[in-house]
Formats: C-alpha cells, sequence, structure tokens
C-alpha cells in the first residue's frame, strides 16, 4: 500500500475484501476471492477435527442470467457462487470400507503377506455402505433449522456456497441405495438477518459435531427494482406457493403409483377366471378416474392447442401452479395481484382433487385388492399374498 495516497489507503483498509489479483503478459487475469481466512489462520487450529472460519456478511440479490449486445467480442466467464461463502478446515477425510480394505492390503503386498480374499458379506456391506459425508446446518436465531448441506469429505481447507435459501421438500426417491450427495433443491429465498452455523461429520451411521456454531449475517442488497415494504409478508406467500408444490408433487407422483396399481389389478382379473364382471367394473371406473386425474386435472393430455389458445378448456393445476411457483422464485418484489389470484383458484380446486385420490388409494383400490385375493387371482407387485 506504500504507492497510495492516504485517502486510498484509508479506504482499502476498511474494504471488507480480501481478493488477490494475477494478471500476466499474456492478458491472462486471475482472482482468488477472500484469502482473509489465511490471515486468522493458527497452527492450533491443525489439532482440531474441523474448523469454521469467520463468515462474512451474505449479500442477498438475483442475479441476472444474460449477457448482450456485445457483438462479436461476446464473452462471459463463471462468477463465483452467490450467497454465504463458508470456508472450513477438516483434519482428515474418513475412509469407507473398501478404502480401508485397499490399505491393508496393500500393506500385506509390501511385505510379501498372502492377501485375504474379501468374503462375499464383506463386499455386500461395502456396495451398499454409506460413505462418509459432512453436514452443514444454518439455523436462524430461534433454533430453527433453514437448511443442511452435505458434503463429501476432504481434508485442509474448502469452501462452500449456501444459496441463502430454504431447504426443498419436493419427493424423494432413492436409487440404488440413499445418497446424501443427491442434490435435492432449493425452496424459496430466506429472509435476511442473522444465522447460524455448525459442521458435523456422519460416518458409519453416527452424527457428531466438529464446528461451530458461528453467526453470520445475511444482508439484502438494495437493487430491487420494486421496492419492498414488507419482506416477512412475501416470505410468508412463497413459503404458502412451497407447500402447495409440495403437496400436489407429491399428490400427483402417489396417484402415479396408483394408476400402475390399478392397471396391475385389471390385468389380473384378466389372468382369474373367476373373476365377476362386476370387479371388473369396479378396476376399470378406478384406472378411468386415476387416468383422468392425471391427464386432466393435473396436467393437458396435449399441448394443441397451445396454453395460450386453451381457453375455454380449463387450466390444468400443474399450469397454474407453474406459473405462480416461477415468479416467485426468482422475484424480491410483493405478490402481485395475478398471483395472489391464481393461489386462491388452487386453494378451491386442489382439495376435491387431492381428497379423490385419497379416497382411490386409502379405500376404493385396497376393496377391490380384497376381493381379489378372495377370488385366488394371479398376485401383482403390489399386493401381498395371504399364506393359509
Amino acid at each position: 500500500m506504500t504507492g497510495l495516497n492516504p485517502s486510498t489507503r484509508q479506504r482499502a483498509k476498511l474494504s471488507p475484501f480480501s481478493d488477490l489479483v494475477l494478471v500476466t503478459f499474456g492478458r491472462g487475469f486471475y482472482i482468488m476471492d477472500d484469502y482473509s481466512p489465511l490471515r486468522s489462520f493458527k497452527k492450533e487450529i491443525l489439532d482440531q477435527e474441523g474448523y469454521l472460519f469467520p463468515i462474512k456478511d451474505a449479500l442477498m440479490y438475483l442475479p441476472g442470467d444474460s449477457k448482450y449486445g456485445q457483438g462479436s467480442t461476446y464473452f462471459s466467464a463463471k462468477n463465483p457462487d452467490i450467497g454465504a461463502v463458508f470456508t472450513y478446515y477438516s483434519k482428515e477425510a474418513p475412509k469407507s470400507m473398501k478404502d480401508i480394505r485397499k490399505e491393508k492390503e496393500v500393506e500385506l503386498f509390501k511385505k510379501s503377506e498372502p492377501i485375504p480374499q474379501p468374503t462375499e458379506a464383506q463386499l455386500k456391506a461395502e456396495k451398499n455402505e454409506i460413505l462418509p459425508y459432512l453436514s452443514f446446518t444454518i439455523t436462524d436465531m430461534d433454533g430453527n433449522i433453514v437448511n443442511t448441506i452435505h458434503k463429501s469429505p476432504s481434508a485442509g481447507i474448502n469452501r462452500i456456497t449456501w444459496n441463502m435459501r430454504y431447504q426443498s421438500f419436493r419427493s424423494a426417491e432413492a436409487g440404488e441405495k440413499p445418497d446424501p450427495m443427491s442434490d435435492h433443491g432449493s425452496d424459496v429465498l430466506a429472509m435476511p438477518g442473522k444465522y447460524k452455523l455448525t459442521l458435523s461429520i456422519t460416518e458409519k451411521g453416527e452424527t457428531r459435531q466438529v464446528a461451530g456454531p458461528v453467526e453470520f449475517n445475511c444482508v439484502v442488497l438494495n437493487n430491487a427494482t420494486l421496492p419492498l415494504t414488507d419482506r416477512s409478508a412475501m416470505t410468508a406467500f412463497h413459503k404458502k406457493v412451497s407447500e402447495i408444490t409440495r403437496v400436489m408433487q407429491g399428490t400427483e407422483n402417489y396417484a402415479e403409483g396408483l394408476y400402475k396399481r390399478s392397471k396391475d389389478i385389471v390385468q389380473a382379473l384378466d389372468n382369474a377366471p373367476a373373476a365377476p364382471s362386476l370387479l371388473m367394473k369396479k378396476a376399470l371406473d378406478v384406472t378411468a378416474q386415476l387416468d383422468s386425474l392425471l391427464n386432466t386435472k393435473f396436467n393437458r393430455k396435449t399441448d394443441k392447442p397451445s396454453e395460450e389458445e386453451n381457453p375455454p378448456a380449463p387450466v390444468c393445476l400443474n399450469s397454474r401452479l407453474g406459473k405462480i411457483a416461477w415468479t416467485t422464485w426468482g422475484s424480491t418484489a410483493a405478490p402481485t395481484q395475478t398471483q395472489l389470484d391464481a393461489y386462491s383458484i388452487l386453494m378451491d380446486e386442489f382439495p376435491p382433487v387431492y381428497r379423490l385420490v385419497k379416497k382411490l388409494g386409502e379405500v376404493d383400490i385396497p376393496a377391490i385388492e380384497k376381493e381379489l385375493e378372495s377370488i385366488g387371482a394371479p398376485g401383482t407387485p403390489e399386493i401381498l399374498p395371504e399364506w393359509k
């Protein structure tokens, strides 16, 4: 700073940024964002299992997603992730059962000793093991969990960014095995204010906290086109939209499962010589109701005519919800009257659909399946045969 005048030195001293910029003669331009954690690093940190460095204030805003009008000089590069940046230290990365076995095999090989063949049970346990992972838990000042981020552990100093949104509660479905690292998405923007962060590690089914809590602030960047007078009211509306999204998506997924279940029942009745015609009629009626719900109420059977040309046909639930959810996701303004009206319509139209799906799943289909068993019809994937 020796080459700066006093006023410039003072501004630099007060600057909240500690970025390192490198420029090469080949016109390369490199920026290392915020190396301030290195300034506060102490040798004692190396002896801790985990450590959270102080967290800078996180600026809350919605970024633009385009760059227009550059002509032939069009160029864009990836910006730093927007959100609260957490810098942390991990002493070591826990090893999986497979890693431990492989290390033992290497040592035995060096000693020219026999390497035992892993048993089938060992290989199965290794395949089904949930690998160790880190959990970054963000809570508000009342202790409510706002979001939890999972990350694979790695030794040394690392970084992760929270996008300052609430936890998503979309329908979950595991693949071959549960995966804590799977991206389950995010929900609406969190409220500005003070939060706390803790760092935990989960290993062999047990979780222990290794660092924190560390407090940090989420601060609104005052750059909104439409100023917001009541952010809590906006967030409350966004949460209501999030909740009906969660329930509607779960109901649709459940109805899709029922639809397959009902078609399996029809197939079983086709293969049952003693199936009464009245039972087949009930099964076909249930299948038709579910088909109508999925392809008329939740969605449209065709995109012709387009949505804009859809009237006087009714607007489907997912189309109406999608418009509300899209605008709430990317807006920091108060909900418009159109959004409020659309939400009100959903609250009128969706409950009857929900009740019908619930009745079909909890009353009608189980009753038909019970009759299937009584006539000795072929089994379906959803029915456990009675053992007499």
